[in-house]
């Protein structure tokens, strides 16, 4: 890389290399080039992976994606692969940070399903998001806010992706503003909610309803 700038009149921006001892001077568009350049080495084979997801169609023609906001309990993860496999859903959709990787503790709470469901593990959760709205899927987020329309009147019989988010905290919020709708379980005792792989589960399930 060039250690000076071609004019003193263009912005100037100081990169630090990825080991972190030594300072460059480059231009900004020599300092977007390098930087796109180490993403693309990094997420590169991600996003190939994401989109092949993408691309197929679904066994019964419309297709189901879960995607998960940051949980972190290998056994609610397990459990939603499981259910998001019986349910017939295409593929699931998780954070590569801050969330629960498939190890062996998902894999076996999963019992066997982690084999038959295609996961793919994205760098940012509402740039995946992005991604599918583009590609023509409509995305429903678990929410049990006031907003949120109750999941009997909510039009899941589509392409859809269906977020989940971790238990206590919920969606993130940039995540829950990408989002299409909200959706809610109706709850009619005291607990104001449920265990996340089974609101996933419930969810999930009213989708193959509204389908058959």
């Amino acid at each position: 890389m060039c250690c000076r700038t071609r004019s003193v009149l263009q912005y100037r921006r100081l990169l630090r290399d990825t080991r972190g001892q030594r300072l460059y001077v480059v231009d900004s568009g020599e300092a977007l080039r390098h930087l796109r350049q180490r993403f693309f080495q990094r997420f590169g084979p991600l996003l190939r992976r994401f989109r092949l997801l993408l691309g197929g169609r679904s066994r019964d023609g419309k297709r189901l994606y879960v995607l998960l906001d940051h949980l972190t309990d290998p056994h609610n993860v397990g459990a939603i692969v499981r259910t998001a496999e019986c349910a017939g859903a295409d593929a699931l959709i998780l954070p590569d940070r801050r969330s629960a990787g498939i190890n062996a503790t998902v894999r076996k709470s999963a019992a066997g399903a982690a084999a038959h469901l295609p996961i793919a593990r994205v760098a940012n959760l509402a740039d995946a998001i992005r991604v599918m709205k583009k590609a023509g899927i409509w995305i429903v987020g678990a929410d049990a806010g006031p907003e949120a329309v109750e999941m009997t009147r909510a039009d899941l019989n589509r392409d859809l992706a269906l977020v989940v988010g971790a238990e206590g905290s919920g969606l993130a919020q940039l995540v829950k503003r990408e989002c299409d709708y909200l959706v809610r379980i109706p709850m009619r005792g005291e607990v104001a909610s449920l265990n996340a792989s089974v609101a996933a589960a419930v969810l999930m399930y009213e989708a193959l309803r509204q389908r058959t």
